[in-house]
């Protein structure tokens, strides 16, 4: 993986992270399609921003689903 890639997934999905612990939400099983819908609907900035981020978040679920972090595994 590229440099510049870690960079922006460490951003993009970090931002996301933090948003959810400031949510109260501290692990990868309580992170629901609710909090994934409400996270970029709060954001504001370019459209393409928001894509970057949901963009990020769905490779960070994939990458949990395919761990079992979200299986219960």
């Amino acid at each position: 993986m590229q440099p510049g890639t870690l960079d922006f997934y460490k951003y993009t999905a970090g931002a996301f992270l933090g948003w959810l612990e400031g949510q109260g939400v501290t692990s990868p099983d309580e992170v629901s399609a609710h909090w994934v819908r409400q996270y970029p609907a709060g954001m504001t900035g370019a459209d393409t921003s928001v894509h970057d981020h949901a963009r990020a978040i769905e490779t960070l679920l994939r990458f949990w689903h395919a761990g079992g972090a979200l299986s219960g595994e």
